[in-house]
């Protein structure tokens, strides 16, 4: 089944925008969010920057578009390949060495 994130993550993000109350971003956007914060960086960004909006805000977000992060795989084909992997590589190696569970250990707590 396709997925459509440009649709709930659009949602998401103007639901956000949309709770804001009393702040400068009540009722923006993101791209009306990065402008003030860019404009406002002294004060908004003074230890770290905003790649992360950056890069959403110029990443292609049809279903069906090239993702860079996704090795240039379309949303649909990277949530494809993740559900087949689950599928058909952790339940195989499950069945085959008959295990009920994966552990490994962590290096800290997120």
């Amino acid at each position: 089944m396709a997925e459509e994130p440009d649709e709930s993550l659009d949602i998401l993000r103007r639901c956000y925008f949309a709770t804001r109350v009393g702040v400068p971003m009540a009722g923006k956007t993101l791209n009306d969010a990065i402008a003030f914060n860019n404009a406002h960086a002294d004060v908004e960004m003074p230890y770290f920057n905003q790649d992360i909006w950056d890069l959403i805000a110029t990443t292609p977000t049809g279903p069906d578009d090239s993702q860079p992060s996704f090795g240039n795989m379309t949303y649909n084909q990277a949530l494809a390949a993740d559900q087949s992997f689950g599928v058909n590589e952790i339940d195989a190696a499950l069945s085959q060495f008959n295990l009920d569970a994966v552990v490994t250990a962590t290096d800290n707590p997120a």
